[in-house]
């Protein structure tokens, strides 16, 4: 096999995603970009959402029912995720790069924390 076949199949391997193919770089910041970018992206999203929701009051002014919301949202992306790219999702538990979609999507959600707190009662309320 050629360098340029090789490339092309190491190419190919990085968005072969439930499967393990760690055996060259190429693959793995493949998979690894394919993963962690679109975490950040969907996290980012889904909390700037929920944000110009609690912007719009439409759900009262109670910072808990934002939180709720945010985990019906969480719950109903994953289970989309889950039902239709099953090898996408194996890749979550399963690699290194799919910790980095689950770490990636959760850290960058800081209104949900930020309502977490305040609904916990455990942030200064004059912030």
């Amino acid at each position: 096999m050629s360098f340029h076949a090789q490339t092309w199949t190491d190419i190919k391997d990085g968005f072969n995603f439930g499967k393990k193919h760690h055996g060259h770089p190429i693959p793995f910041f493949i998979r690894f970009l394919s993963l962690a970018i679109p975490g950040a992206f969907l996290g980012h999203y889904v909390d700037q959402a929920v944000l110009k929701i609690q912007r719009l009051n439409l759900l009262g002014p109670l910072k808990g029912r934002y939180v709720f919301l945010q985990l019906f949202i969480w719950a109903a992306m994953f289970y989309a995720l889950f039902l239709f790219a099953p090898g996408y999702t194996k890749e979550f538990q399963g690699s290194i790069a799919g910790i980095f979609f689950i770490a990636l999507f959760f850290s960058v959600q800081e209104n949900f924390v930020t309502n977490l707190q305040f609904a916990l009662g455990v942030v200064d309320r004059e912030f």
